[in-house]
């Protein structure tokens, strides 16, 4: 191992010596190449020095003789050899031919400029500018650089516009604000003679025409804005909107002359903001304008109200919007709503082309204000009448129920239905077409919904009156005349011995209601509310006819000793009740009318299973009735008979559960349905609320039938414990669904003949 270390420590020796020999070798050859490259570099540098004088010697020849062209190419080439120097400046010669380079440099930029001033305002010159010195002053000046570029381009912009800054001074009569469109025809007339005789002497790429709009641009701002300081207090708003449309007119032009750039960056060097920005804080003038015009449209349309103009109204009106109905006939919706609409569109129009920020919202805040005030003064006004003032001297307003209807009212009525429904969609679209125009800054404050649910309102409010109507128009058959004069005189109904066809009454109802329903059915246009006052009419008359029924049913024979004591007991009564019903259902089922292809839709179907629901629930408590009781002997065993068999169609009208307990949920328990029981007796037995007689043979029977059901409800009760069944809580026949529902809403104090049932339209929005 020492022999190998040692061998290795001789031959590192040896490489450190050899290295040393090599480099002391060459070191003389390293120093010979460095002397050689620095003998070049300065070969070079001397070279250049003698080029750049000469170029600096020619440029100066070159602009004395005012060759610009070649001089603009000398010194093209004298600042590419400049770059060369930059670290040799405080060498004397160098500083010294840069100097002489600089001070030919401005007596070249002195002469172009004296090119383009001899030429641009020698009066009267019809040399074309191509055959003079001029494009040769672009190339020196381009060559110069680009302060020297901005400096005759702001010199010429300043030439160009120094006779219009003088004709339209502030203080003259061009410079007022109805003279703006005669600035931009002026300007027109610039640009022109640009094009066609000054822009071939600047380059491309200077982009002249740009500049001097941007000059024009910054000096036409300025006098706009002190124009409008002045005449702030005498402004008219036509005089502006000319103004601005003109400005905008032709800010659109020169944006579309430059590549279709918007204006305020037509000049990208400097963006600018438009011209038509200072029009900004003064479009208030055109919303109030707007607000104007619209509060004199509304003024008239509540002088007209819901009355239809004439047709010589409508031939003068030729230029306003399209009508609302085809020739020859009434028209389905108001025109004042049409026109309000139209009136809002041309103004958005008009605006939206004028500005999209603050102003449009604030016009947007007008219409909402219009629109609920139509909706109130307008349309919700028709829908109430006025009553004689009241004792303090106020007018009081109320829905007309004192006087039948005619037809021209209910026409009235659909009219305003149609007309909410109308302006109520049409606030959608306005919404979306708002949203679309204005600016993204704003777009969230943009809502009309309220103004929406405030039509919405009027149209379930028209749909209310004119249920009213239908109600009124059964009134004189319904109750009156199906209770003799309204008196609940009972004696001709348990004088029937036979049933007889329908009651007279029924035909004045179907005649009656068809009077109504023949004019909303041809009125309404949406027949989605064709199906709503359908749907409530109906359901309206069968109340009537119910509180009609209940009354009845309640009312004892005037002449004592009579039989049958009451309603209930009168089957031949009865029977012709079921037979007015029927004939009551079929008048119902007529009234949409619905066509043969519309019989399967699902809208007719709907409205037949609503009309069977509620007649189903009527006609189950009549099949009741017809069980026979016997009032006279309660305990024998006919009357036993008797009262089970009552008990037991009542348990199966109602869907009773005898054995359940209140509050399960499906079919009503037996106690919790006794409460409906008991009314299901008064109505059999002719026992009115409040009537007294607990002595009666009618009150025993119903304490009777009381107690039967207790033990009925007992008996089935241990039936499901011992595991068999009921005799009384077993029917296989069909269930008819509802009657447990009507009972349990029924109202045995049922409201006076001539009470309306439908409740007034809720009209405070």
């Amino acid at each position: 191992m020492r022999d190998l270390f040692e061998r290795l420590e001789m031959i590192r020796t040896k490489a450190t010596s050899s290295e040393k020999t090599v480099k002391d070798i060459t070191g003389d050859i390293r120093s010979l190449d460095t002397a050689k490259n620095n003998l070049v570099a300065s070969m070079t540098t001397l070279r250049r020095l003698q080029m750049l004088e000469s170029g600096a010697i020619q440029l100066q020849s070159l602009t004395d003789e005012r060759n610009l062209r070649e001089a603009a190419q000398s010194l093209d080439a004298v600042k590419a050899l400049q770059t060369s120097f930059k670290t040799f400046m405080a060498v004397e010669r160098v500083a010294t031919t840069s100097r002489r380079i600089a001070d030919a440099q401005q007596r070249l930029k002195t002469a172009a400029m004296e090119e383009y001033e001899n030429f641009l305002q020698e009066a009267g010159s019809t040399t074309p500018i191509r055959s003079t010195a001029v494009p040769d002053a672009a190339l020196a000046l381009d060559a110069i650089g680009s302060d020297a570029v901005n400096a005759l381009l702001d010199w010429y912009c300043a030439l160009q516009l120094r006779e219009y800054r003088r004709i339209f001074r502030a203080t003259d009569e061009a410079g007022q604000l109805d003279n703006v469109s005669r600035r931009f025809a002026w300007f027109r007339r610039v640009v022109k003679q640009h094009d066609e005789e000054h822009s071939g002497g600047f380059l491309e790429g200077w982009q002249a025409a740009k500049a001097l709009t941007a000059r024009f641009a910054d000096i036409t701002r300025e006098d706009i804005k002190s124009a409008l300081i002045r005449e702030r207090p005498k402004l008219q708003v036509t005089t502006l909107l000319e103004a601005l449309q003109a400005t905008m007119e032709y800010e659109a032009q020169a944006s579309k002359r430059f590549g279709g750039v918007p204006f305020s960056q037509i000049y990208a060097a400097n963006p600018r903001p438009n011209i038509s920005s200072v029009f900004e804080p003064y479009l208030g003038l055109f919303v109030e304008a707007q607000d104007k015009a619209l509060a004199e449209l509304m003024a008239n349309y509540r002088r007209q109200g819901t009355t239809l103009p004439s047709q010589a109204d409508i031939t003068n009106n030729a230029g306003g919007p399209p009508p609302a109905s085809s020739p020859g006939s009434h028209p389905t919706v108001l025109p004042s709503s049409t026109e309000l609409f139209y009136f809002y569109r041309q103004s958005l129009e008009q605006c939206s082309r004028l500005t999209n920020r603050s102003a449009f919202r604030d016009l947007i805040t007008v219409f909402r204000r219009y629109l609920r005030a139509y909706g109130e003064d307008v349309l919700r006004a028709a829908l109430l009448s006025a009553r004689p003032p009241r004792p303090d001297g106020r007018r009081s307003t109320s829905l007309s129920t004192d006087t039948r209807t005619s037809v021209q009212d209910l026409q009235r009525w659909c009219l305003v239905l149609n007309t909410a429904d109308y302006c109520a969609n049409t606030c959608t679209q306005l919404e979306q077409r708002l949203k679309a125009k204005i600016h993204e800054e704003y777009k969230e404050q943009v809502t009309l919904e309220p103004d929406r649910e405030v039509f919405e309102a009027i149209v379930a409010a028209a749909v209310t009156v004119l249920t009213r109507e239908g109600e009124m128009a059964v009134e004189p058959g319904i109750p009156h005349k199906m209770m003799r004069g309204g008196s609940g005189n009972v004696q001709p109904w348990l004088s029937l011995t036979q049933v007889h066809g329908k009651s007279s009454y029924v035909d004045e109802v179907r005649t009656s209601l068809e009077s109504v329903a023949v004019v909303v059915r041809q009125d309404v246009e949406n027949k989605r509310y064709v199906r709503s006052w359908c749907d409530r009419t109906a359901h309206v008359v069968l109340l009537k006819w119910t509180h009609a029924l209940v009354r009845l049913l309640l009312q004892r024979p005037s002449t004592p000793g009579q039989q049958p004591t009451s309603l209930g007991r009168s089957r031949p009564a009865i029977e012709q009740l079921l037979v007015d019903l029927y004939e009551i259902k079929a008048t119902l089922l007529e009234l949409p009318q619905h066509t043969p292809s519309e019989q399967s839709s699902a809208s007719a179907l709907g409205y037949a299973r609503h009309v069977e629901r509620n007649v189903g629930r009527v006609e189950a408590l009549l099949r009741l009735m017809l069980v026979p009781l016997d009032e006279g002997d309660a305990t024998s065993q006919k009357g036993e008979l008797r009262e089970e068999a009552f008990l037991s169609e009542y348990v199966r009208l109602c869907a009773v559960d005898l054995t359940g307990a209140p509050g399960d949920a499906g079919p009503e328990s037996g106690l919790a349905s006794l409460a409906n029981l008991q009314k299901a007796i008064d109505l059999k037995c002719g026992n009115a609320p409040g009537a007294g007689g607990g002595g009666t043979a009618g009150a025993r029977l119903s304490d009777a039938l009381v107690d039967r059901f207790f033990a009925l409800v007992d008996a089935a009760v241990a039936a499901k414990a011992t595991g068999s069944e009921s005799v009384a809580g077993r029917d296989d026949r069909p269930t008819p669904a509802g009657l447990a529902t009507l009972l349990s809403t029924l109202e045995m104090d049922p409201p006076p003949p001539g009470a309306l049932v439908t409740p007034p339209p809720a009209l405070d929005f």
